[in-house]
């Protein structure tokens, strides 16, 4: 049994809809530290940053595309040290220094974002122009909310009134049936404790509408750390267990097999079956938590015979480390309007449902994540009733859903032989693929490509083939495995090494 929760948008927002000011933002010196740097961005808004944690420092990196997919694994060091926030007003920013210029993007509070103007007029002190824009978030509909189960094909979680008008159920958060995949048995349940801390492992596919909005993959990599940082600082107040994000693994799809396309859409609900799918086709590396597609399409459903595009996102409610990880959400990039949308489906996938609507703490109409008003600071934050649903979920988790994850380096025993030395790049192959090609029932060799595009830069790719397509993850050359027919690889470079 599975659970759908949808979000439903009234307005289809863009950064071009609001107002535009330009500003020369700059780091107060004398008020900073290197860790917590004091940014001030106009008279108005000055911001005490703290550096952020949201990316794996190996990232699994997959470039999906009709001919197969290529997985590389991505140092995320140098991105990290530059991603802060200010948790007091929820900022979520990138701050790089290039050339020696500051170079600011990302989200300044609920309504305003910001991004360099590189071709824009310097200051007297020389420091770069920015803009400093509007962004309404996604803005939902509160008559249209409901809760939905997969074996039933359109909506049953609504019950019509007497005015003949659909409303939606009222659900208590931790009082409803979550899928039987997320629980143990009674006397595990009653034995464990609840987790100090659950990091949850995020893997996002960029479509392709979305993921062309973006010059590079590390441009990607940035977009979405920022976007996840902004997602985790609504959770800040969940304690018992707290709840951060690490995201380990994006892909960037160029060719969107997962997505059911109708009029110009995307439909929802199919859309959020064929991803379970391509899970289960072990199109996703590693064993991440919870699954999110970011779309820049419009999202619909069909009611009453018609295309209806006022929803905005779909998640199974409690698919947390399930078969039913999967959640979406639209974003238009670059403008950051669906952090919003995308904290709320995890809010889904960890196992709450919509505020309720009575007279309440947690009541609807004050406007926490989990609903739809807008309560201002309290949209940044959890009611405790949905912080309890999350609780009792968590509780049901396993031991290995509730660990963090961790990246592996093989231990090279020898210190007087390099390791590329005592193997060839064909038997590497075979051994880097074989847990892939086991998991996924294939019983071809994995074999070497080595462009010298790849190999003057100490990497090459692990290919197998299936069928017609052959499928590739870019590696790392050992060192001392000859990279241009002369030299060797030390340490990631190319050349004559002692």
């Amino acid at each position: 049994m599975k659970v759908f929760v949808l979000l439903l948008s009234l307005l289809r927002c863009s950064s071009a809809a609001g107002k535009e000011r330009q500003v020369y933002p700059l780091i107060l010196e004398a008020r900073s530290t290197a860790s917590k740097p004091v940014l001030r961005i106009n008279d108005k808004i000055t911001l005490n940053l703290e550096k952020s944690e949201v990316l794996a420092e190996q990232l699994h990196f997959v470039t999906a595309t009709t001919e197969g997919h290529e997985i590389e694994m991505v140092n995320t060091s140098s991105i990290q040290e530059n991603i802060y926030h200010d948790s007091h007003v929820r900022s979520s920013l990138m701050l790089q220094h290039k050339e020696g210029t500051l170079h600011v993007e990302g989200i300044v509070n609920r309504k305003l974002r910001i991004k360099p103007i590189p071709e824009g007029e310097r200051s007297a002190q020389g420091h770069m122009l920015h803009s400093l824009y509007e962004v309404q978030e996604r803005s939902e509909d509160p008559a249209n909310t409901g809760a939905y189960m997969n074996n039933h094909r359109r909506p049953y979680g609504r019950v019509q009134s007497a005015n003949g008008r659909w409303r939606p159920t009222e659900t208590r958060p931790g009082r409803y049936p979550v899928p039987q995949t997320t629980m143990s048995t009674v006397s595990t349940m009653a034995a464990r404790k609840t987790p100090h801390g659950f990091v949850v492992d995020l893997h996002i596919i960029s479509d392709e509408e979305h993921n062309q909005n973006f010059r590079s993959k590390e441009d990607l990599i940035v977009y979405l750390a920022i976007m996840v940082n902004g997602v985790r600082l609504r959770y800040l107040e969940m304690k018992t267990p707290s709840i951060t994000f690490k995201i380990t693994g994006m892909t960037m799809s160029r060719a969107d097999s997962f997505a059911s396309h109708i009029l110009g859409t995307i439909e929802a609900y199919e859309t959020l079956d064929k991803l379970g799918k391509y899970i289960h086709e072990n199109n996703i590396p590693g064993n991440p938590d919870v699954v999110f597609l970011v779309t820049n399409r419009d999202m619909s459903t069909i009611r009453g015979g018609s295309l209806d595009k006022n929803i905005a996102g779909l998640a199974n409610v409690a698919g947390v480390c399930t078969r039913h990880k999967v959640a979406m959400g639209e974003d238009m990039a670059p403008s950051f309007d669906g952090v919003f949308v995308m904290a709320h489906e995890i809010g889904h996938s960890l196992g709450a449902r919509h505020d309720p609507r009575g007279t309440g703490e947690c009541a609807w109409r004050h406007g926490f994540l989990m609903s739809y008003e807008d309560g201002g600071p309290n949209k940044y934050r959890l009611s405790s009733c949905s912080m309890e649903a999350i609780r009792i979920n968590t509780e049901k988790l396993s031991d290995g859903c509730l660990s963090e994850s961790a990246t592996r380096t093989p231990h090279m025993v020898n210190p007087n032989v390099m390791p590329g030395q005592k193997i060839t790049k064909e038997k590497y192959c075979i051994l880097v693929m074989k847990r892939t090609l086991k998991e996924k029932r294939i019983r071809s060799d994995a074999f070497p490509k080595t462009p010298l595009e790849l190999t003057t830069q100490c990497k090459m790719k692990c290919c197998y083939t299936v069928n017609p397509q052959t499928w590739c993850q870019t590696v790392d050359l050992l060192d001392g495995m000859e990279c241009d027919g002369r030299s060797t690889c030390r340490r990631g470079v190319c050349g004559a090494h002692n």
